[in-house]
């Protein structure tokens, strides 16, 4: 079998942090912006994880957020071992943390289909730590790592606006498909009309707790853990819904479950759109590529919504 070109970097980081020797690694997966690999060492921790990054600066940030996250003890969040960026070792951004067992929730999904119990749970649980992760409050909107805005709007204006500029540039060069830049475009200059209702409360967020982030035992199929945010949040409480529901909302529901369990605001469905689209060009931004199926849905619902709302 080929091997991974990237195991021999994460055996050279964790014998160099740890002075022991690295007996076994295995490919864990990867998302749009790293990878992640279990580690067996002979350190006094036998089994860690490695998770590699593309993207600079990316490896401190998720190492404050499963900080931040830890702290607020509302679900077993990874620990934090070590974390290592390229310019401190001229290899590649870093973070090991803690191994939990189990499997990603995506993984499991069709085991669920026909567990009509097992998926009730599962919804309960999810849904559960959501809330209680929205209990946890600031006096201003942003990044929980630093959060520094009066208004949610104030902050994802400016958020939005920088990734803009930076699709503008991408679509000048060819690297953005011109329908994916003129939506987005189009979408911001609507800023105020989409986002005409005040947002009172400023909650903490994982920031991308899709299925794929959250872990659950493999037999039993309970939840577990949530891990890999991505840029965990002091927001507005309906900007989780997104995530909640990208790829599995036909097999969970979590999305529908939450709109039926809390009161949400008139242009729910428009904003989740909005959060959607820009989520999936963050990804095309940072990295490059995007997973065409989950952005041509996105944009589909976002043209839906603005023509629903007559924007």
């Amino acid at each position: 079998m080929k091997r991974d070109k990237y195991e021999s970097l994460v055996k050279e980081i964790v014998e160099r942090e740890w002075v022991c020797n690295v007996l076994e690694i295995k490919f864990l997966g990867g998302g749009s912006f790293g990878k992640a690999y279990k580690v067996k060492t002979d350190y006094n921790i036998e089994y860690a994880v490695v998770k590699l990054f593309f993207a600079c600066g990316l490896c401190v940030n998720e190492a404050s957020d499963l900080k931040i996250l830890k702290e607020a003890n509302e679900i077993k969040i990874p620990e934090v071992y070590f974390v290592k960026t390229a310019e401190q070792q001229e290899i590649i951004d870093c973070i090991c943390m803690e191994y939990i067992s189990g499997a990603n929730c995506l993984t499991l999904a069709p085991k669920f289909i026909f567990r009509a119990k097992k998926r009730k749970k599962f919804v309960d649980d999810v849904l559960n730590v959501v809330y209680k992760l929205q209990t946890h409050k600031s006096n201003k909107f942003g990044f929980a790592r630093n959060p520094e805005y009066d208004t949610w709007q104030e902050f994802y204006k400016n958020f939005v606006g920088e990734l803009l500029k930076k699709a503008k540039c991408m679509q000048a060069k060819g690297k953005i498909k011109k329908k994916i830049y003129d939506l987005a475009e189009y979408s911001f200059s609507k800023f105020s009309e989409i986002f005409d209702e005040k947002i009172n409360c400023a909650c903490l967020s994982h920031g991308d707790i899709n299925v794929m982030n959250m872990m659950a035992d493999e037999k039993t199929l309970e939840l577990k853990s949530f891990i890999d945010p991505l840029n965990a949040l002091y927001c507005d409480p309906e900007y989780d819904l997104y995530e909640l529901g990208v790829m599995t909302e036909r097999v969970f529901g979590l999305r529908k479950k939450y709109k039926e369990q809390r009161v949400v605001t008139k242009k729910c469905d428009l904003k989740v759109a909005v959060y959607g689209f820009f989520a999936e060009l963050r990804c095309y931004v940072g990295t490059g590529k995007y997973t065409h199926f989950i952005m041509n849905q996105a944009i589909r619902e976002l043209k839906k919504q603005l023509r629903i709302f007559g924007i």
